[in-house]
C-alpha cells in the first residue's frame, strides 16, 4: 500500500500497480474519501505511455500529469462548462496519441483521498453518463469498464479519428468507411467510394495464401492500389500464421495503411479451410493470425467478424476481447449477426453496444446499413467508432454524402448515368475492354435499380457484347478513355 495524500497537482488519483481496470471512489462516505478544496471540475483520462514517452510529454504540455505504472495520468483542468467539450478535448488528445487515450470520467467536485486507504486500480473521478451534459456520482466501489468510447459518445459521424499506436498511426478524416466488398471492392470501388466522402476504404477480402505465393493476378489486380484512395485496409483471409505474416508484409509493401482481418466470412469454401467465420470457433488461431499480421506489416491490424455461428452463439465476443489483450488489435468491425444468418435477419445492435461498451479500442459497426437514416441511428445507438456501408452503397455511393449530411436528395437521372461512365471506364482501365465487359454485368443492376428498375433494359445489358454496346443502349455518349 502507497503512502501519502493525492491533492491538487496529483491531478484527482489514480492508483495503478497492474493496470488494473479503474474502480470508481469518490462518495466521501467512502473508507479516506474526504472533501477537499482548490482542484475544480477536470476530466480525468490515462495514456498508455512510459515516462520517458517523449511524444506524449509533447503534447500533454503543460498540463499536469503523474506517471503511475507505466501510464501517464492526466487531469484535464476546465472551468464551468458543458459536458460535451470536455468530451471533445479529449477525443482531441485520443487523436494526437495515436489513440492511447482512454477517458475515465469528469471530476466535477473538489476531492481529497488519502492514498494509504486506496488499492491498486482505484480511481478518484466521476462517471459521465453517456450522451448527457451533467455528470453522475458513482458509488463507492463500483467497477466502471476501461472503454475507449466511456467518454466519446457525442463524437460526430463527420469527426476525423486515428488508428493505431503512435508508431503507426492512421488519421482517418471521419467515421464513414466504405466495408470490405467480396468480390467488388477493387481499387476503383474503393476510389468511387472515396470521392463521394469516404474516409477509409477497404478491400474486397484477399487470400494470404495467394498473397503468399505470389499470385499474379492477385497481386497485380487485388493490391493495386490508387494513390488517391489512401487511407486505405486491405482484407486478408486464411488460417496459417506462418502465411498470414508473409501476405501481411507483401501488403504493407504495396502501400496499404491498415490490414484487417476476415474472422467473419460465412461462405462454406472459406470456413472449410479454417478462415472465415470458422475462426470464432478456433480463438487460439485467430489470436495467432492477428499477431502475425502485426508482425509481418508493422501497420495497425483490425478485425471484422460476426457475433457467432449461429443463434445463442457468443463465441465472437469473447473472440473479441481476446484479440485486443492477447494479439493487440488496433480496431474491430462487428456485424451483429451470427454467421448462419447470413445478411438475413435484424441486427443486433444492442449486442454491439454492449462490446462498444466493454474495449478499450475502436469498435465499428457493420450490417444493415442501407440507408442514411439506419446509419445514424445505428452509430447513436451503439456509440460505435465508425460506420460501414457495405452493400447499401453499390450503386450508390451518394449513400457516404447522405451519411455525412453533405446531400439530402437522391441522385437524379443524369448523375447515376454519370457515374456508371465512370465506373465502366475504370474497369476498361483495370481490366481491359474484354473482362471489362463481362465483369461489368454485376454492376448493372445496381444502378438501373436507382432509375427504376426496367427489367427490359436490364435483359439487354446483360447480353451487349461490348461496353459500347451498353453506352449506346444507356444513351451515354461514347468517349475516348482518357488513362
Amino acid at each position: 500500500m502507497l503512502g501519502g495524500e493525492l491533492h491538487q497537482g496529483a491531478y484527482a488519483g489514480v492508483i495503478e500497480r497492474e493496470l488494473l481496470g479503474p474502480r470508481m471512489e469518490l462518495d466521501p462516505s467512502c473508507p479516506g474519501g474526504e472533501a477537499a478544496l482548490g482542484l475544480g471540475p477536470r476530466m480525468v483520462v490515462w495514456i498508455d505511455a512510459a515516462e520517458g514517452d517523449e511524444q506524449a510529454l509533447r503534447v500533454l504540455g503543460g498540463l499536469e500529469h503523474h506517471v503511475v505504472g507505466g501510464r501517464v495520468a492526466v487531469g484535464l483542468v476546465h472551468g464551468e462548462g458543458e459536458a460535451a467539450d470536455r468530451i471533445r478535448e479529449v477525443q482531441g488528445l485520443h487523436d494526437l496519441l495515436g489513440g492511447r487515450v482512454h477517458p475515465v470520467g469528469i471530476v466535477l467536485a473538489d476531492v481529497r483521498v488519502r492514498v494509504e486507504e486506496l488499492e491498486a486500480g482505484d480511481l478518484v473521478a466521476y462517471d459521465l453518463v453517456p450522451g448527457a451534459d451533467q455528470a453522475r456520482k458513482v458509488h463507492c466501489g463500483q467497477r466502471l469498464s476501461c472503454s475507449y468510447h466511456g467518454c466519446v459518445t457525442h463524437a460526430k459521424l463527420t469527426d476525423g479519428w486515428r488508428l493505431g499506436s503512435a508508431a503507426n498511426a492512421v488519421t482517418i478524416p471521419n467515421r464513414v468507411v466504405l466495408a470490405p466488398l467480396a468480390g467488388i471492392g477493387n481499387w476503383f470501388v474503393r476510389l468511387q467510394a472515396k470521392r463521394h466522402g469516404a474516409g477509409l476504404v477497404v478491400s474486397e477480402m484477399v487470400s494470404s495464401f495467394a498473397v503468399h505465393y505470389r499470385n499474379e493476378k492477385t497481386c497485380r489486380e487485388l493490391l493495386r492500389i490508387h494513390p488517391d484512395e489512401h487511407p486505405v485496409s486491405i482484407q486478408l483471409f486464411g488460417h496459417d500464421p506462418d502465411v498470414m505474416e508473409s501476405a501481411a508484409e507483401t501488403v504493407a509493401a504495396a502501400g496499404a495503411d491498415v490490414i484487417d482481418l476476415n474472422m467473419g466470412c460465412p461462405v462454406a469454401k472459406v470456413c472449410k479451410t479454417g478462415a472465415g467465420a470458422a475462426l470464432l470457433d478456433d480463438p487460439d488461431r485467430a489470436v495467432a493470425l492477428a499477431r502475425a499480421a502485426a508482425r509481418g506489416s508493422g501497420l495497425p491490424v483490425t478485425v471484422k467478424l460476426r457475433s457467432g455461428q449461429r443463434p445463442g452463439d457468443r463465441n465472437g465476443i469473447s473472440l473479441a476481447s481476446r484479440l485486443v489483450e492477447e494479439a493487440g488489435v488496433a480496431a474491430l468491425c462487428i456485424h451483429p449477426r451470427h454467421a448462419s444468418q447470413r445478411h438475413s435477419g435484424a441486427p443486433d445492435y444492442d449486442l454491439a453496444r454492449a462490446l462498444v461498451e466493454e474495449l478499450p479500442v475502436p469498435v465499428l459497426i457493420s450490417g444493415g446499413l442501407h440507408t442514411a437514416a439506419q446509419a445514424s441511428a445505428a452509430f447513436e445507438h451503439t456509440g460505435a467508432a465508425a460506420v460501414l456501408l457495405a452493400r447499401g452503397s453499390l450503386g450508390n455511393p451518394w449513400l457516404f454524402e447522405q451519411v455525412l449530411g453533405i446531400r439530402d436528395l437522391d441522385p437524379t437521372r443524369d448523375e447515376i448515368l454519370g457515374e456508371l461512365d465512370w465506373v465502366i471506364d475504370r474497369a476498361i482501365e483495370h481490366l481491359g475492354e474484354e473482362r471489362a465487359t463481362r465483369y461489368l454485368r454485376k454492376f448493372y443492376p445496381w444502378y438501373l435499380e436507382r432509375m427504376g428498375g426496367d427489367r427490359g433494359l436490364q435483359a439487354v445489358l446483360q447480353a451487349a457484347s461490348t461496353v459500347g454496346e451498353v453506352r449506346a443502349r444507356l444513351g451515354i455518349a461514347e468517349v475516348s478513355f482518357v488513362a
